[in-house]
């Protein structure tokens, strides 16, 4: 609580207000304290079974009244419980960076990685646009290559959907 409740000078000379009172917070806390103790003993809050989304839901009307206590609650649920998320970005960024690709933009590395992470499965992937992709470039080469129209027609055929082979 000591980084939030102190003002703190930047290098610029800016003030940066504290965002907690430390008042309000010794005010608050022994309510907040007393509210839990007591739905705990009123068998109304299962700390076991009981999910913090779930506490927040029945008792908005305590949290509200405790404001301080409701920022610092916000803070604590924000923060990461492992640095698992962490790893796996530099898991991915290891595999996508290697020696053959160690000149990558960082924008580009960094759209590699997004696509790695959070895209669809490369099997997916292959069956919805990949083969299409694959098609038109072939469709693309045989032209340039001076192959017939009606091979580079044939071949375009191929990946529409709406027609028969």
């Amino acid at each position: 609580m000591g980084h939030y409740a102190t003002a703190k000078v930047a290098g610029d000379g800016t003030l940066h207000l504290p965002r907690i009172d430390r008042e309000a917070f010794t005010d608050e806390f022994p309510r907040f304290k007393a509210v839990m103790v007591h739905l705990i003993l009123s068998k109304k809050l299962d700390l076991e079974k009981c999910e913090f989304k779930e506490f927040c839901q029945y008792h908005v009307s305590e949290l509200l009244s405790l404001p301080t206590v409701l920022f610092l609650i916000q803070i604590a649920l924000i923060l990461p419980m492992n640095s698992v998320p962490c790893e796996r970005g530099f898991s991915k960024m290891k595999l996508i960076k290697c020696k053959g690709r160690s000149r990558l933009d960082t924008l580009t590395l960094d759209w590699l990685m997004n696509i790695s992470i959070t895209g669809p499965p490369l099997d997916a992937f292959m069956k919805e646009f990949g083969v299409k992709c694959a098609l038109k470039f072939t469709v693309m080469k045989a032209r340039r290559n001076g192959f017939s129209a009606r091979f580079a027609a044939a071949i375009e055929k191929l990946g529409r959907d709406d027609e028969p082979v």
